[in-house]
């Protein structure tokens, strides 16, 4: 993995001739990782991040590879990994992304630029280098995720589904199919992966996160059933911030094999990530 540009807080790293890893600073910036593709006749970004990312990539891409721009591939559309979408709408490009998501982002897409639902799986050749995209039938990290699979490399972009521990997030998310989807993932013959945060990572970081969800979804519940009993509509109470801070705070203060394991890997980031489970399963038991 070799370095080649670092500026605006960001580092570009050559992982092969074709495909370069954009590592982008989240807390300084709000920008989430991106991916490019190069071909012999133009380029593939994964994820436009923010606008100010979109335009600094579009200026890395002339710097780097001289290639216009012909794809965008989006693995979920949430800010940090869409909002950029506005400056390649203005683009004769074609945006690949779930289904779901392209009935959301077509409202918004007032220029040039094609948009491409994928449902289930979908291959096809980039100049050459072949590029799989694997729309998620259910919400897992998100109602729209889709994972970007380069066969040659054995890598695959994942989007938010496989991040560092302290980067997880729940909102909107469906946990226990987030972790039957990276268990599916761990069959395949990927041997890295590519996240939305963080850095390269080997494929094993798949079971790993699955492994880390599990134990914060037993953790949630566990609080939830100690602290939050769910008995019925008009009885269950919406505990504020501060409340749901205040029951984690208790309950990962306890030295059980647990809360160890949450400490240890999410470190100073234990509190919010089970405050955000905690309430992710709350809010669906009220449903």
């Amino acid at each position: 993995m070799e370095l080649v540009y670092t500026g605006n807080m960001v580092e570009i790293f050559k992982l092969s001739q074709r495909l370069y890893f954009r590592r982008a600073n989240l807390p300084l910036r709000q920008q989430g990782n991106s991916v490019f593709i190069v071909g012999e006749s133009g380029v593939a970004i994964v994820d436009p991040s923010t606008v100010e990312a979109a335009e600094e990539m579009l200026a890395e891409i002339a710097l780097l590879f001289g290639k216009p721009l012909r794809y965008v591939f989006l693995t979920h559309n949430h800010p940090d990994h869409a909002e950029g979408l506005p400056v390649f709408f203005k683009l004769p490009v074609t945006v690949f992304c779930s289904h779901k998501c392209a009935e959301e982002i077509g409202r918004i897409n007032d220029g040039a630029a094609a948009i491409a639902g994928v449902r289930g799986s979908l291959s096809f050749l980039l100049d050459g280098y072949r590029v799989e995209l694997v729309a998620l039938d259910d919400a897992a990290h998100s109602p729209w995720d889709m994972l970007v699979r380069l066969p040659e490399e054995r890598a695959v972009c994942t989007g938010d589904l496989v991040v560092e521990f302290e980067s997880l997030f729940f909102h909107y998310a469906n946990p226990e199919r987030w972790v039957a989807n990276l268990r599916e993932l761990a069959l395949g013959r990927d041997e890295y992966v590519l996240p939305g945060h963080g850095g390269v990572y080997p494929a094993t970081m798949i079971t790993d996160v699955a492994d880390f969800l599990e134990t914060l979804i037993f953790a949630a519940r566990e609080c939830i059933d100690r602290f939050m009993p769910v008995l019925g509509p008009f009885t269950a109470r919406d505990p504020d911030y501060a409340t749901l801070d205040r029951y984690v705070a208790e309950y990962l203060a306890e030295d059980t094999p647990t809360t160890r394991e949450l400490r240890e890997k999410a470190r100073g980031d234990a509190q919010r990530e089970l405050r955000m489970m905690v309430r992710c399963l709350f809010y669906r038991e009220l449903v």
